[in-house]
């Protein structure tokens, strides 16, 4: 039986909504780029720069342009030795290339040098198998133009030069590429990348989110709430274009709450954990209000139901836990753009009289249902666990070691089509490949219940590459974890599970 926790509503507010068409993108205005590098929206020297280091392209030199007069498409795909998810994404992109072969070109660009990978190329039948041109030893594309942090990144490149969009590796999919080709636009959600370090006005606790950089993110404010000093007055809505909304923050006077979108903000280094509990302050010192820079939505809502997350709602199983999440959710404020709920970033800033811990909980669970439509609740489910147990105490002693130090230690994971190599990889890792399928729900489907510590290294091979954990298919993966001294075990359990929901259902997009 479904039970609600009830969510105590300490205010009416007032609020406001963006809507209609979005601000041009002026992330170029805040000049933290350096010459060199681009943004979308900015124009690549395509026969620039060339390219000796290459595979899979005759002749062996490659310039951009060599694709740009065929009038193609041009994708750069990022990636390095040590991104497993890099190599086995690889054959989609040939199956996208062979799809649109003759509007796209595909290319694999690397920093890695052909040394550096010669191990790697023996072992994988992936990078064997790869037909798709590859630059090896880059320093132009990786480290001056495209500058980033985490790999696969991917950037789109009109035929005209003209950079159109940087995005995560699964932007780069059949829908969105035929949206492109056929109308001109890309429905994917951009990621900027920043290497340098955020503006230090950010965390200073005097200073609102709408002061920074001279007010240039209050352009970017996509909910605006005013919360009334008595908590009596009429919820009263007002909807204006995006490019109207600054002009209600004056009146909201010293208790407001306010959710920025950083579509067109840059996504700094030091607020990637999205970690940042940052406080407003009065002159007098004492906290009137909090700051959430560059959280996910999922990441707000962790912070909002923060009790939610204890292990009380969770399983009983060395700390995992269920957890029902649409992939998508769209923004009342901006019905043009879907939002992946755990990559989009946004910020978040409420002030407020009589500042608590409380009030700022309730506060921002109520805004995250009025803009977004999210809501949460906990309730039982019931699920087909997969655990992994120890069957063979001597094998295990074997193929597993103790890290020797943990924030430094880097595992290898090599991913073939017909093999998956796990070379002193941390339990936690071969988890979460057999659970990446099932990622999407945000459902946890094989759990460790060996007592080991998920920073235990293990060394496995697997001949089977099916990740599914079909009845079937355990029985086929037993075979080959026995001998490393694991085994998987099935069971229905009904388990306690945090349900996230959305109060918009027709809104709603999977």
């Amino acid at each position: 039986m479904r039970s609600f926790l009830p969510i105590s509503i300490l205010f009416l507010p007032f609020f406001v909504h963006a809507q209609g068409k979005s601000v041009q993108n002026n992330f170029s205005n805040y000049k933290i780029h350096t010459e060199e590098r681009l943004i979308v929206g900015d124009i690549v020297p395509l026969s620039k720069y060339t390219f000796t280091e290459v595979k899979n392209y005759e002749p062996l030199t490659l310039r951009l342009s060599d694709f740009a007069v065929k009038k193609k498409l041009i994708i750069l795909d990022f990636w390095s030795k040590w991104c497993t998810y890099c190599i086995s994404a690889m054959p989609k992109m040939e199956e996208l290339q062979r799809k649109f072969n003759d509007d796209i070109q595909i290319v694999l660009v690397t920093r890695n040098t052909k040394e550096e990978l010669a191990d790697l190329f023996k072992r994988s039948k992936i990078l064997q198998n790869n037909s798709l041109p590859m630059i090896f030893s880059d320093t132009i594309l990786t480290s001056k133009l495209f500058p980033h942090s985490t790999e696969p990144y991917h950037v789109w490149i009109a035929n005209d030069g003209r950079v159109l969009a940087a995005v995560n590796s699964d932007q780069t999919d059949k829908e969105n590429i035929e949206s492109y080709l056929k109308f001109g636009k890309i429905k994917a959600v951009q990621r900027y990348e920043v290497t340098e370090s955020a503006p230090k006005e950010i965390a200073d606790p005097n200073k609102s989110l709408t002061e920074i950089l001279n007010g240039k993110y209050i352009s970017e404010l996509m909910y605006l709430s005013k919360v009334p000093e008595d908590f009596s007055e009429k919820i009263e809505t007002i909807n204006a274009p995006r490019e109207y909304i600054s002009q209600y923050f004056p009146r909201m006077g010293n208790q407001y709450s306010l959710f920025l979108d950083h579509k067109n903000i840059p996504s700094y280094p030091e607020y990637r954990s999205a970690s940042e509990n940052m406080p407003l302050l009065a002159k007098n010192g004492q906290q009137i209000g909090i700051k959430l820079y560059q959280y996910t939505l999922l990441s707000l809502i962790v912070h909002a139901y923060s009790e939610y997350f204890s292990n009380e709602y969770g399983m009983q199983y060395n700390g995992n836990w269920i957890n029902k999440v649409p992939e998508y959710y769209e923004a009342k404020s901006d019905t043009t753009k879907l939002s992946r709920i755990s990559q989009t970033k946004y910020s978040y800033e409420l002030q407020i009289n009589n500042y608590t811990k409380e009030k700022e909980k309730a506060i921002l669970r109520k805004d995250l249902e009025r803009c977004f439509g999210i809501k949460m609740h906990i309730d039982t489910t019931s699920i087909d666990l997969v655990k992994l147990q120890i069957c063979d105490t001597i094998a295990i002693k074997k193929y597993t070691t103790d890290p020797t130090n943990i924030s430094t230690h880097s595992s290898q994971e090599i991913i073939a089509q017909d093999s998956i190599e796990f070379i002193k990889s941390p339990l936690a890792i071969v988890i979460n490949y057999f659970n990446e399928p099932y990622s999407e729900d945000g459902t946890t489907y094989l759990i460790n219940d060996t007592n080991m510590s998920d920073y235990k290294l293990v060394s496995i091979i697997l001949k089977n590459t099916n990740r599914k954990l079909t009845d079937e298919n355990i029985l086929k993966l037993n075979e080959e974890l026995q001998k490393y001294g694991f085994k998987l075990k099935k069971e229905r359990k009904v388990v306690r599970a945090r349900i996230i929901e959305n109060a918009f259902t027709n809104n709603l997009s999977k």
